[in-house]
């Protein structure tokens, strides 16, 4: 499975140590070299340092190629832009958008079971 995912923050790098164990491959995109570069040496793992809302740096990777897209910036409303943005160029799936459910004011304005739908979500993923 070819996993895509934008942020490399605790979560993203998580879920990417999560999808190393498998047959997949990983892309990790953040704009922080530095991080990604710490990143890189522990990790078997593709780093792009670059702004996932630009479409040419989508279109460099063929996103199309991607099997998931996995958005964990430090906000909501980028993942839901990088998430739509990647539906357009043509990934066949985005899974998740508001990974910040986690968050206990994002928890409590939407909602229990959409938390939980999440977090299965995501687990389809591990």
């Amino acid at each position: 499975m070819k996993v895509a995912i934008v942020g490399a923050g605790k979560l993203g790098i998580t879920i990417t140590e999560a999808l190393m164990g498998g047959d997949n491959s990983v892309t990790l995109i953040d704009k922080n070299a530095d991080l990604l570069q710490k990143i890189g040496s522990k990790l078997d793992v593709l780093t792009i340092t670059a702004n996932a809302k630009q479409i040419d740096i989508s279109k460099e990777l063929n996103i199309k190629s991607y099997d998931y897209l996995v958005a964990v910036t430090d906000t909501d409303e980028k993942n839901i832009v990088i998430g739509a943005l990647m539906v357009i160029l043509g990934i066949s799936m985005v899974p998740s958008l508001l990974i910040s459910v986690f968050d206990r004011e994002t928890h409590a304005t939407i909602g229990f079971l959409t938390t939980i739908l999440l977090m299965v979500i995501i687990g389809l993923l591990v």
